[in-house]
């Protein structure tokens, strides 16, 4: 199994997405995350700028609308133009925390008929206020539809349940096989970002989640996966840390996700 990291544009600075793209591909990493244009022609774009910085495709679609029949609407409209430029995955904040599970189950169903057709895998992002907002909300999904695929980003059950995890009444044994993708930032049980990983302070969260991101890695080469992707993301303002005044950052956040990339390509090396 290939262990590919790519940058998110979400933590990249850059005056647009091309500068984004071209720091990413100069600091090594192989593909770029991003959330799609709300156009068909942006998100043509935003592919075409992404190849040519020799760079793999992500994109993170967040659905919209006023009702789930709004998001599945929004949904097939991403879907759409994911199909025509074809990325490495899609990787999507899907639905609302608090629509009814039918609908919620019609939004997976609706992906995986997708991802069937086109040969792209669709994974549903854990991540609060979203469908799997916590982790009882994501082994509720996994026990209803069995197939799921996660993109883990367990920083924000960490926060939604303030604890680490521990107790197995969570059902985060059931989920971690279903990630199939790693959203690689540090959380702690009063927040979705420590404030630096490096850090001494926060070894302790960061070797929470290593446990995690281990056990996601193992899960997928046993399962026989062709390619796992890693995307180091931790964010700008307000996820990072700030002076209070002015609301400067205190720390390079691309910095981190650089860091980062390189502390997971040593430990999955082998």
């Amino acid at each position: 199994m290939r262990i590919v990291f790519a940058g998110a544009a979400w933590g990249c600075p850059g005056a647009d997405f091309a500068a984004q793209c071209q720091r990413l591909r100069e600091a090594g990493f192989a593909a770029v995350e991003v959330q799609p244009e709300r156009t068909r022609a942006g998100v043509e774009a935003q592919a075409a700028i992404a190849g040519r910085c020799g760079l793999g495709l992500i994109l993170q679609p967040h659905t919209q609308g006023a009702d789930c029949a709004a998001h599945a609407a929004d949904l097939a409209w991403h879907l759409d133009r994911a199909a025509a430029v074809r990325p490495w995955l899609v990787s999507c904040h899907t639905g609302l925390d608090h629509f009814a599970p039918d609908g919620l189950l019609g939004l997976v169903d609706q992906g995986e008929a997708w991802s069937r057709a086109h040969g792209i895998p669709l994974l549903h992002e854990i991540h609060r206020k979203r469908i799997a907002w916590n982790a009882l909300a994501g082994a509720a999904l996994v026990r209803q539809r069995p197939d799921i695929a996660f993109t883990a980003d367990l920083s924000h059950w960490v926060v939604a349940h303030e604890n680490w995890l521990e107790d197995p009444g969570y059902g985060l044994a059931s989920v971690l096989p279903r990630c199939q993708a790693i959203h690689a930032r540090v959380g702690h049980p009063q927040g979705p970002q420590v404030p630096d990983p490096r850090a001494a302070r926060w070894k302790p969260a960061l070797d929470r989640h290593l446990a995690w991101w281990d056990a996601i890695v193992a899960h997928q080469r046993a399962a026989g996966a062709d390619r796992l992707v890693i995307v180091p993301e931790a964010g700008p303002p307000d996820y990072a840390p700030t002076d209070p005044a002015e609301g400067h950052t205190l720390v390079d956040v691309f910095a981190i996700n650089v860091w980062m990339r390189e502390l997971l390509q040593r430990r999955y090396a082998a």
